[in-house]
């Protein structure tokens, strides 16, 4: 919303600092996992997947406690049945500072999904996927350092996206690329 412009986004820099190419599916405020995103994923060639899930659906409430997570492994394993084999991240919320402890229209707080986005990452990986990682958004962006990131709270001034950039770059390094 304030970067610079597209190539000055955080996945643009990532992508531009280690010569990858990349496709942003970003949906300005309307990522809720939707299945038709998951079959567009799981039908387009890719090396790396990451998927930046929780705030959108959180803030617009769409999930319980008892739907969010069963929700993540339907769009995970949709992913999955085109990229057996491509390493997925799944990265979870940044820190939303005002809206951490607040109860969204479903029942459910910024920390709660952020916990149940976790646990449906390791279910899937005590299932057998190998090739799927979990970055916990508080340590790519903590509560107490979101002032310097973000413009309104929530998304990223210009130099911002260079912050997330350099966070989620380093975190993405740790992902072996076969």
């Amino acid at each position: 919303m304030f970067a610079a412009g597209p190539s000055e986004s955080w996945p643009a820099l990532v992508a531009a600092g280690r010569g990858w190419r990349v496709r942003n599916l970003g949906l300005a405020g309307e990522a809720r996992l939707d299945p038709a995103l998951a079959r567009t994923i799981r039908d387009t060639p890719a090396d790396l997947i990451t998927l930046e899930l929780g705030i959108n659906a959180y803030i617009r409430g769409g999930f319980t406690a008892r739907t969010w997570g069963p929700a993540v492994c339907g769009f995970v394993e949709t992913v999955r049945d085109g990229h057996p084999d491509t390493p997925v991240v799944v990265l979870t919320s940044l820190a939303a500072p005002g809206r951490e402890q607040a109860v969204n229209e479903a029942g459910m707080t910024l920390v709660e999904t952020r916990a149940a986005t976790a646990e449906a990452v390791r279910v899937l990986q005590r299932l057998g996927d190998r090739a799927l990682h979990l970055v916990d958004g508080l340590t790519v962006v903590p509560v107490a350092e979101a002032g310097r990131v973000y413009a309104d709270g929530l998304h990223p001034t210009a130099e911002g996206e260079y912050v997330l950039a350099d966070r989620i770059g380093a975190a993405l390094d740790k992902i072996p690329l076969d």
